[in-house]
């Protein structure tokens, strides 16, 4: 797949997870009106209560960017334009697990780490 593409989808998979997200708190709005004109209650809630739209908007921007970022580093591998977009929409979680990553040197040290320890408390 070409870079630009890979880049777009990948984009396109985080806009779709945080529409859905974004969707999930306008349906709560919803719910809580309908619950307050059945209910007789006035003032209505009002969307602000729901959505923070300077921090959606960058929550927004940021999956965006982790979607393209993800296509970036994986157009290699993503076949077509739904692997992409699942690429783009895992992103956050993808991202997360590279971070969390250890190399086999760090576990060694860490068993180590262990060792020196029991054997200097005297175990």
């Amino acid at each position: 797949m070409p870079l630009s593409e890979a880049i777009a989808f990948g984009a396109l998979g985080g806009l779709i997870v945080e529409f859905v997200c974004m969707w999930g708190y306008i349906i709560s709005w919803q719910a809580a009106r309908r619950e307050c004109m059945e209910s007789g209650v006035i003032p209505l809630p009002g969307i602000a209560k729901y959505l923070d739209l300077p921090a959606d908007t960058f929550v927004t921007v940021t999956r965006v960017a982790m979607g393209a970022v993800m296509g970036f580093l994986l157009c290699d591998q993503v076949a077509g334009p739904m692997a992409a977009i699942s690429v783009g929409a895992a992103a956050p979680a993808l991202l997360r697990q590279l971070n969390g990553a250890r190399t086999l040197d760090d576990l060694r040290g860490s068993a180590n780490r262990g060792v020196e320890d029991e054997i200097s408390n005297g175990r």
